[in-house]
């Protein structure tokens, strides 16, 4: 047997010899598919198409694409620094004068002094006169706003700061707000300065976003475990939740339904009630009815589920694989935070006149004629559009990085030989059909040597898809906005984010296939997408049900993961007092901690719905060639077996009763 499997697929001339010919290669380089025989992929035997040492290059100018983009990040964050970034006055606020008041003589400065510890004059920003809210100075704590001594009276007090004393609160040890009748200055509550202090949160929880990270890697860890022990148990109790559940809503709609139709003020409420009872009822008859029918598909289900535990088990290493992805993750978010507080700090510098009312004769301003007002670069500002996108399709990348490498090794395990079927383990070594000492290594360099531009192209798509989501619900917040109650724009739009929606999810699910067979054939994206994709649709029953239930494994993980962590980092910044004077809103650090946990979950995730996936899609590829899987373990063969010779059977008694029509019309 073991010899067999080491044979090429197709026999026809020197298979064995086997080379791409000039148009294959072009075609691998450029991703140009149209150029390559649609059996392409056959031409070598299933034993050793992943180590394979004729694989090459594909989708090279994807590949240049995500150079360029990376590059352009490194130039953004460059320029963003030559412009005097100084993430520091996001936190703090500055003084606007450009000369201070000193003795012996005064001081001038070149630039807006930063109210900080550094400062002589004081840490925290105050507004001298509410009626600009432009103009700050630095004082050293927020009872100078009431205090008497500090009030400017003309030929009284001269060469003081305040024009009107009132009360004011620190907020976030830098500034000092108005309490009581008064109300916090315009410029503090515009949209920019909105966006400055959400950074300026995330800039203070920084260590807590940082240990928050860990800590989904170690729930994610945990839970990857417990589906690997009752993976079987959750199809099941899934199973039995649907029923029990679904059977007990339609008893208590459709009895409670009757009884309220008695009663004529709650008749109406007691007709759609047994309505949607009924409509349940017929619903869950059919989901019984088609788990009856799918048994046999359940069974391969849940034998896939075993045969993906075995791969995991067998290379034990694919465990702790995630955790370095997750520290990429960690480390390119971490990047990207950095990079946006660079650009959004970068302020334009200007130099107006004092107003004319502000205190014109005042020692304390008058020692010069002009102060300064920092606004936001507008060319940066617009950067930041692009510094998003680059957040997604850079973090897709990296994540389609992770599951590429566990699809080629546990494509690599896969069609390897047996060495015990008892213990399920494959047989180790350098030769062909036997899995290499260091799967994971080998696979992840394939990855990173030839398909770097496959996966580019993939993160692309699903990127494209994402902005249009957001072009569109910008959109529809504007149009929305101005036609409130508009219910036929309201449903234009649900149907537009829903096609957006199911476009990404296909896509995305196209995407994950074509790397599971670009990483056992080595084949380009188109063509391993569609190849992959006529695979699947024809054990469409199956795939459905596979589909279903990693999905919903991966999903519960990442969801049950994310929502734990965020919740816990939400605790800690609610009752530990260092938080509760410096972080002006939970929103911010809540999202990123949501968002970082969500993705390190993922990439936990990854583990399983890639070993089922994958391991899938070899069984196909396995079974479609040979006539039954045999690379497969003996029970998952059994049932396989037993499908593949229904179907037969189910082939030859339509044929059989094709020739009886056939002969029956002939005597007629």
């Amino acid at each position: 047997m073991a010899d067999d499997l080491r044979q090429p697929i197709l026999k026809d001339g020197n298979d064995e010899d086997y080379e791409p010919g000039c148009c294959s290669k072009f075609a691998g380089y450029t991703g140009l598919c149209c150029f390559m025989n649609e059996n392409e992929y056959k031409h070598q035997p299933l034993a050793e198409v992943v180590q394979n040492d004729k694989r090459q290059c594909t989708d090279l100018p994807c590949c240049f694409a995500l150079l360029a983009c990376i590059i352009s990040e490194i130039v953004l964050l460059v320029y963003a620094a030559t412009k005097g970034a100084s993430p520091s006055l996001l936190m703090h606020g500055y003084d606007a004068r450009m000369t201070v008041q000193s003795t012996p003589e005064n001081v001038q400065y070149s630039s807006a002094q930063i109210c900080d510890s550094s400062n002589p004059m004081g840490a925290y920003a105050v507004w001298p006169n509410l009626a600009h809210p432009s103009i700050r100075i630095c004082a050293p704590n927020c009872a100078y706003t009431n205090d008497t001594s500090n009030v400017y009276i003309p030929g009284v007090s001269d060469g003081k700061a305040m024009f009107v004393p009132y009360e004011s609160t620190p907020f976030l040890n830098s500034y000092c707000l108005p309490t009581g009748a008064l109300s916090v200055p315009d410029s503090f509550e515009s949209e920019n300065e909105s966006y400055q202090r959400a950074i300026a949160d995330l800039q203070t929880t920084a260590w807590l976003i940082f240990i928050m990270s860990f800590a989904a890697i170690l729930l994610s860890y945990i839970f990857l475990r417990i589906i690997s022990c009752i993976g079987r148990l959750l199809i099941f109790m899934t199973i039995v939740t649907i029923l029990v559940s679904g059977g007990m809503l339609c008893w208590l709609l459709i009895d409670n339904g009757i009884d309220d139709m008695d009663d004529e003020e709650t008749a109406n409420t007691g007709k759609a009630e047994l309505i949607l009872g009924i409509i349940l009822a017929v619903l869950l008859f059919f989901f019984i009815l088609a788990l009856w029918f799918m048994r046999k598909n359940i069974a391969v289900v849940l034998e896939m589920l075993n045969e993906a535990s075995y791969a995991i088990s067998d290379m034990s290493w694919t465990l702790v694989f995630p955790v370095w992805i997750s520290l990429a993750v960690m480390a390119f978010v971490t990047v990207w935070i950095v990079e946006a507080l660079y650009i959004y700090s970068v302020k334009t510098e200007t130099t107006p006149a004092w107003p004319t009312d502000f205190f014109a004769d005042n020692p304390f301003y008058s020692a010069g004629d002009n102060y300064y007002q920092l606004q936001f670069n507008d060319d940066l500002q617009d950067a930041m559009i692009w510094h998003i996108i680059m957040l997604l399709y850079l973090s897709q990348v990296l994540i389609y990085f992770g599951y590429m490498v566990l699809a080629s090794t546990f494509g690599d395990w896969y069609f390897s030989l047996w060495s015990d079927h008892s213990t399920k383990k494959k047989q180790r070594g350098e030769g062909p059909a036997e899995l290499s000492n260091s799967p994971i290594l080998e696979s992840l360099w394939r990855v990173f040597r030839y398909h770097l531009g496959s996966l580019a192209f993939g993160a692309a798509i699903i990127t494209i898809i994402r902005v249009i989501r957001a072009v569109v619900t910008y959109i529809q917040a504007k149009v929305t906005a101005s036609n409130p109650n508009n219910p036929l724009i309201k449903c234009l739009f649900c149907c537009v984010q829903c096609c957006l929606k199911c476009c990404q999810f296909v896509f995305d699910r196209v995407n994950k296939e074509s790397f599971v067979f670009i990483s056992i054939y080595g084949t380009p994206f188109c063509y391993s997408a569609y190849t992959a994709f006529k695979i699947l649709v024809h054990s469409m029953g199956r795939t459905v049900m596979v589909e279903g239930v990693s999905k919903y494994t991966e999903l519960f993980g990442r969801v049950s993961v994310a929502a734990l962590n965020t919740g816990i980092a939400v605790l800690v910044l609610k009752y530990l007092p260092y938080y509760q004077d410096t972080v002006s809103s939970y929103l911010v650090p809540a999202v990123v901690i949501f968002t970082m946990t969500y993705m390190i979950a993922a990439v936990f995730m990854m583990v399983f719905e890639v070993g089922v996936e994958s391991i899938f899609l070899c069984f196909l590829v396995d079974e479609q060639v040979h006539g039954e899987p045999k690379f497969a373990n003996h029970s998952l063969k059994e049932i396989a077996g037993s499908l593949v010779t229904k179907a037969k059977d189910d082939d030859d008694a339509a044929k059989y009763g094709a020739v009886n029509d056939e002969q029956d019309f002939a005597a007629v």
